[in-house]
């Protein structure tokens, strides 16, 4: 009894040790806010401005969550759910629309280096088995400036887009 007694502890205390402080979301609340798109190269996260796009974002509000993610412009949904998992670093959020319904977690990736991961889970409501799922990174609107920014202006016609690495989290 005293060996397994001795073994939860060792784990309790590696796991505490291998959080990172700051990586768990404390209420609902840390949600809130516009969080921006990142882009990865051979030297990290960057911010990316397209030349015939748009900088994908998503804004949300207490009550609403409006996903701007192409050239279709944004859509807004009506939050139906927020909660903090039992992972404490991930945060789900349902938004519903007439149409669709998208399910997202947001997990912190790093706290310090402003790393969120955003994935999403889009079901159109006709059709359930026509699932679309997604992942970006992401960072607060916020921290922008702590990141790299890569132009790529539309000045003489239309530029090829640059090309950059997937992400490499799940």
């Amino acid at each position: 009894m005293k060996k397994i007694t001795t073994i939860i502890i060792i784990l309790i205390l590696i796991f505490s040790f291998t959080r990172k402080p700051g990586n768990e979301w404390k209420n609902k609340s840390e949600l809130i806010g516009t969080w921006v798109n990142l882009e990865r190269d051979e030297k990290g996260y960057l911010i990316y401005d397209p030349c015939d796009g748009n900088n994908n974002y998503i804004t949300i509000t207490e009550n609403n969550v409006i996903y701007d993610l192409g050239h279709e412009g944004p859509n807004s949904l009506k939050i139906n759910s927020v909660k903090i998992l039992n992972t404490l670093n991930e945060i789900e959020f349902l938004g519903i629309h007439e149409f669709y319904t998208i399910k997202s977690i947001m997990k912190i990736i790093d706290f310090d280096k402003k790393l969120y991961l955003l994935k999403w889970e889009l079901t159109p409501k006709n059709n359930s088995n026509d699932i679309r799922m997604g992942k970006m990174m992401m960072t607060r609107k916020e921290y922008e400036k702590d990141f790299r920014f890569i132009d790529n202006p539309c000045d003489y016609g239309k530029v090829p887009e640059k090309k950059f690495l997937p992400i490499e989290y799940d």
